[in-house]
């Protein structure tokens, strides 16, 4: 608030006066505002305009004055400066607890139901001291148990008081004055404040009412104006206690400020009470009736439109014009002007006795306005005047007011005003005044038709008349002369009680001026608490974010550093200082003086760009000396106005994320993967991953079987061995090369070799299995092929040899014979080739089928494979026999390879878990880093990416592994084909082929995942439904686990400018916040719908769930940062706010969010 200045601004009353200004003021806040304020008292609208003076900054009276004449706004602003509110609950406590004990009691003394009990509160302000007597009535109606109709008519000028009182809104300000009971019963709790309970809201109707212009409330049973006849003249307050008094009904109670009174009009109210100005209305008191309304309306000022409640000036008036009208005035019966419609539209004086206020809604109609027994005759004749257009009176119309009974005629003439193309009726109340009769004499009997009775009856009345009037002379002239004994004594009484009425006005006056003033200080005042407590809630604040601040420097790693527009250091944080060794001396100091420790040539160009209003992209630097990387951002430091006055370098240490991508890069070199038939399962054994090889092997494609049981490739006779080999995982075992049979699409039985591991996540628990499946179809074929060619040995190409139970050679086939002599072993040297336990062996299968056995052994550094099959006929022995030399020494070689690769593979494992937990903390360190610095949303973005990163780790360790399970299956591979001489370089050809083909595909891949964290630099043209598609396949895999249900509507396959990295960014947060989602509320058909369109020329990708919709104080949260509602262990709070500043700042698109039918759809437009 400004302060008003006393040497500048004064308007002194004399110089005011002669020169008009203080009228010509007024005038034109009553033409503007409707309000006239020449009642008030001068000294109080001095000091009120000088404020606005002030504020103003109008010197001279005459200057503010024309500011008046052509600002409308400021006489609304004067006007409400002239209303003063000052109030408050229980003001005066002791007065409430009076009026609580003495008045309320004796108003619903013996009143009946239906007589509802009326109170007014002219003046009321923001409803305070209305309130107040609302509680005070409900207080005692519940103590006696009762209940009553009451009826609380507040009133005020003010209508933003008006607003506040209707609400009800309080601050706490008002705990002293209230007290804790009554606020626990009469309020309730509201953000810094209080509000007054429904039902006692609902007791009080506010109302805009002016108490000099507008007609009273009338039948009241308590009128309370505290503080309101202060502000005005002792005229106008003589004038307002009769319609005080008029508006009451007998008995009625009067309720004043403590610095307020009746003045001379004693004959009108009985004190209750003194000292706190309680009054009763007084029956043998005069009329109440007076002159009204008070307010002469005024014109507007030139150029303003006339309002029509403007009258015009009279000041033309001749002497003889102005008798006429003070005639009529004085002694023409009172009378309303209606139009058509039965709407008052002008009131003469004198004719309020007839009217009264309307309860409820306000209302001009006279049938409403009129009192209760004049209506019928007001609607019979008004209809009858306006139908026939002629006069109509109603005679002897009885009204019962405040004064008593009188009667009345009613008369309605109708008016054409030519002028106006309207027609009006004049209502006017004849007063009927009783004739005066002289009684004839008591018990005078008058024969009829008998004149000299009558002649002497009229002279002996003459007598006694002539008589009485004699008696009557004497004795007034006793009178007299006793009278002027008392005249002298009267006289100088009078003259001393005149001289102690002005001096009592006199004092009334003064202390009606201090209390004035004492309520102007008081609002001063409360203006004053007000602005103070806001400028310490401020400091408060500033304090608080400077803490933060501080706080944030010194806890965050986050180097941060800022420089003026000359790049002098300004202030820097402690993890800058750590980076340049920087102390508090440095400040001030040019920051290229230190620029030199960082790889960042480009330094004062990119800060000249930054201070030109241009943005910077993110960059790499790295310290010349420890070689450590950091994230370098330039951005722009703005003052309150947006000035750019200097720049803001951050910079983030990113080389352990560094070293992670360089774990990550050495560890896909080393991977490796096979064409075999590779599966994932979760425990519940459903399929959640399928690769192409498993679609060749079984005929199934992936989105056929993924979320099926995996017992659909079970023949009917094993359905059980799920369950044993899901028992077996769920325990930790892991199975290797279990032989069994599959069922293909097409019903094939496929003889395959299976190995199956568990899947554990980051703590280790099981959550699943991946197993790998080898077709050994055709192994099993050449398994018959031996057998077939072991009955016919004669041709079998290999060597065959044939021993008794001796152990002496009884055949040899051709090809052994040549195997031999090739070996050096003819003659006896051959039982080397025959089993040293050919007795015990026929002995331990005698009696059984034909069986197998297959060993290795070692001649001359050669090793040899022999399959040895019992021919139980002719209790022999029969031996297949080929060298494996060269086949064993490979795979000698790719077992170790095989372990060495195990171990290289198991230390990347450690390694990326190790940094994959560094990454984790750095980046949750990082995100609350970034929470104070709103303006780093592409730094935001990265951290975004890393927190994804997590999720597809997972899914990259996993698809890691499998790559080893493939490679042990391939040494196996290569072990039974040389095994059984199929070894060849075509087989090596092929078998490298693929496992090259899938390396690549690995390597892809990874490369993929490394492309979706990799920012572009450069906006490019890309298809919406390609990165579309892209981001699904990342989460594929996540939703299928989680038997989230994924479909997509292709409209349109639009092309648009941007960045797809960032846009796939985007969208995969949105598809995780989707999963989440219908995770948590887990409907029966989760199920997330990703629609592609396009919409006047622009892109639309809308991703809706059935999760059943965000919640209702939740929506306008969900894009602030670091906003989430998974809990801290589940979410960051990033991802939505940096997917909307993906779209709408870095693509210029739009991303919002809506609740539908059963879930909640975000709408990305670009």
């Amino acid at each position: 608030m400004s302060k008003t200045s006393a040497t500048d601004t004064s308007l002194p009353a004399c110089s005011a006066e002669r020169g008009g200004h203080l009228t010509a003021i007024l005038d034109l806040v009553q033409s503007w505002t409707g309000h006239d304020f020449s009642s008030y008292k001068i000294n109080t609208i001095q000091r009120r305009i000088e404020r606005r003076m002030a504020m103003n900054n109008a010197r001279e009276v005459a200057d503010y004055l024309a500011l008046l004449n052509a600002n409308p706004q400021e006489a609304h602003d004067l006007c409400r400066e002239f209303l003063i509110g000052v109030t408050g609950f229980f003001r005066d406590p002791e007065a409430f607890a009076i009026l609580g004990r003495d008045v309320i009691p004796r108003l619903f003394a013996g009143r009946n139901a239906d007589d509802p009990v009326r109170i007014w509160h002219p003046c009321c302000s923001t409803g305070e001291e209305a309130y107040s007597m609302a509680i005070l009535i409900r207080e005692y109606l519940e103590s006696q148990n009762r209940t009553a109709e009451v009826l609380i008519f507040a009133s005020d000028l003010d209508e933003e008081a008006l607003a506040q009182a209707r609400a009800g809104q309080y601050s706490e300000a008002i705990e002293a004055s209230v007290g804790p009971e009554r606020l626990a019963t009469w309020f309730t709790r509201t953000n810094g404040g209080y509000q007054v309970v429904r039902h006692l809201r609902e007791m009080v109707v506010f109302a805009h009412h002016s108490l000099i212009k507008d007609p009273p409330f009338s039948r009241l049973d308590l009128l309370v104006c505290r503080n309101g006849l202060i502000y005005l003249t002792s005229d106008m307050q003589k004038r307002l206690i009769p319609l005080f008094h008029h508006a009451l009904k007998p008995k009625g109670f009067l309720f004043l400020g403590a610095s307020e009174t009746i003045g001379q009009h004693t004959d009108m109210f009985i004190p209750v009470h003194k000292k706190w100005k309680i009054f009763q209305r007084r029956e043998s008191g005069r009329s109440g009736e007076t002159v009204f309304p008070f307010s002469v309306p005024v014109p507007k000022p030139a150029g303003a439109v006339r309002s029509s409640k403007a009258a015009h000036a009279t000041e033309d008036d001749t002497p003889a014009e102005r008798a006429e009208k003070m005639l009529v005035e004085r002694y023409a019966p009172p009378w309303v002007m209606i139009n058509e419609k039965y709407e008052v539209v002008h009131v003469s004086p004198h004719a309020g006795r007839f009217l009264e206020v309307p309860v409820g809604e306000p209302s001009r109609d006279i049938l409403k306005m009129a009192r209760k027994s004049l209506r019928p005759s007001l609607r019979a004749s008004i209809h009858t005047a306006f139908g026939e257009q002629r006069q109509v009176v109603f005679r002897g119309v009885k009204i019962v007011d405040g004064d008593g009974e009188s009667t009345v005629n009613v008369l309605v003439e109708p008016l054409v005003a030519a002028s106006l193309g309207v027609t009006l009726a004049m209502v006017i109340f004849e007063p009927i005044r009783a004739p005066l009769t002289a009684p004839p004499a008591p018990g005078a009997e008058i024969a009829p038709g008998d004149d000299s009775s009558k002649d002497a009856l009229i002279r002996q009345l003459e007598e006694q008349l002539c008589i009485t009037h004699e008696q009557l002379q004497v004795t007034v002239e006793q009178l007299a002369t006793s009278s002027e004994g008392f005249m002298s004594s009267s006289e100088e009484l009078i003259t001393i009680n005149e001289e102690y009425q002005s001096m009592n006005e006199e004092l009334q006056a003064t202390n009606e001026e201090l209390e004035t003033s004492k309520e102007e200080l008081q609002a001063l005042n409360e203006e004053l608490l007000g602005v103070n407590t806001e400028l310490q809630q401020k400091v408060e604040e500033l304090n608080r974010v400077n803490s933060d601040m501080e706080n944030f420097f010194a806890s965050s790693e986050i180097a941060a550093i800022f420089l003026d527009r000359q790049l002098a250091i300004k202030r820097f944080s402690p993890a800058m200082a750590a980076i340049f060794s920087l102390i508090p001396a440095d400040l001030g100091r040019p920051f290229q003086h230190l620029a030199g420790k960082l790889d960042w040539p480009a330094l004062s160009r990119d800060a000249i760009k930054v201070l030109g209003g241009h943005p910077i992209a993110e960059r790499e630097v790295t310290t010349l000396k420890e070689g450590r990387c950091y994230l370098k951002r330039v951005l722009p430091y703005r003052n309150h106005e947006g000035v750019i006055n200097g720049i803001v370098i951050t910079l983030v240490d990113i080389s352990g994320h560094k070293k992670a991508e360089e774990t990550r890069a050495r560890l896909a070199a080393i991977v490796e993967s096979s064409d075999n038939a590779i599966i994932s399962k979760g425990l519940d054994g459903r399929i959640s991953t399928w690769n192409s090889s498993a679609e060749r092997l079984f005929g199934y494609p992936a989105k056929e079987v993924i979320g099926k049981p995996i017992s659909l490739l079970f023949p009917p006779e094993l359905l059980a061995e799920e369950e044993q080999i899901l028992g077996q995982l769920k325990v930790g075992e892991r199975i290797d090369h279990l032989e069994t049979v599959r069922l293909a699409r097409d019903g094939r039985r496929i003889d395959v070799s299976l190995t199956a591991s568990p899947v554990r996540d980051a703590s280790g628990r099981i959550t699943g299995a991946s197993q790998i499946v080898r077709d050994i179809t055709e192994r099993r074929k050449e398994e018959e092929h031996a057998r077939h060619l072991a009955s016919f040995p004669q041709l079998d190409p290999h060597p065959v040899l044939e021993a008794d139970a001796s152990g002496g050679i009884v055949f040899a086939n051709p090809a052994a014979q040549r195997f031999l002599e090739t070996v050096g072993l003819a003659g006896e040297d051959a039982v080397r080739f025959l089993p040293p336990d050919v007795k015990e062996i026929l002995e331990e299968w005698d009696g059984a089928t034909e069986s197998t056995l297959y060993r290795e052994i070692t001649i001359q550094e050669r090793v040899f494979g022999e399959t040895i099959q019992l021919i139980p006929r002719f209790n022999a022995v029969r031996m297949y026999a080929h060298e494996i030399t060269k086949r064993k020494r490979a795979e000698e070689e790719l077992l170790r390879a095989h372990d060495e690769l195990e171990h290289r593979v198991a230390e990347r494992t450690e390694e990326l878990a190790t940094a994959l937990s560094s990454l984790r903390k750095e980046t949750s360190e990082r995100l609350h880093a970034l929470e104070a610095l709103r303006k780093k949303e592409q730094m935001l973005l990265q951290q975004s990416r890393l927190a994804a990163m997590g999720e597809m780790i997972n899914n990259i360790a996993h698809q890691w592994r499998q790559p080893l399970n493939v490679l042990g299956l391939l040494v196996q591979q290569i072990r039974l084909f040389y095994g059984m001489e199929q070894f060849n370089q075509e087989f090596l050809d092929e078998t490298v082929g693929k496992a090259m083909g899938l390396v690549n595909h690995m390597s892809q891949t990874i490369e993929d995942f490394r492309n979706f964290f990799k920012p572009d630099k450069e906006k490019v043209e890309f298809a919406i439904r390609d990165v579309v598609v892209k981001t699904l396949a990342l989460v594929e895999e996540s939703f299928k686990n989680q038997q989230v249900a994924v479909e997509t509507q292709a409209n349109a396959n639009p092309m648009v400018s941007g960045y797809p990295n960032e846009y796939s960014q985007a969208l995969l947060n949105i598809l995780l916040n989707a999963r989440d989602a219908l995770l948590d509320k887990r409907p029966d058909d989760a199920k997330v719908v990703v629609t592609i369109g396009m919409e006047e020329g622009r892109s639309i990708v809308t991703i809706t769930d059935n999760a059943g919709g965000i919640a209702g104080d939740t929506m306008g949260k969900i894009f602030e940062p670091y906003f989430t509602t998974k809990g801290p262990d589940k979410g960051t709070g990033v991802g939505l706010f940096m997917s909307k500043a993906i779209i709408e700042k870095n693509m210029n698109g739009r991303l919002t969010a809506r609740n539908i039918a059963d879930g909640a759809e975000f709408r990305i437009e670009v």
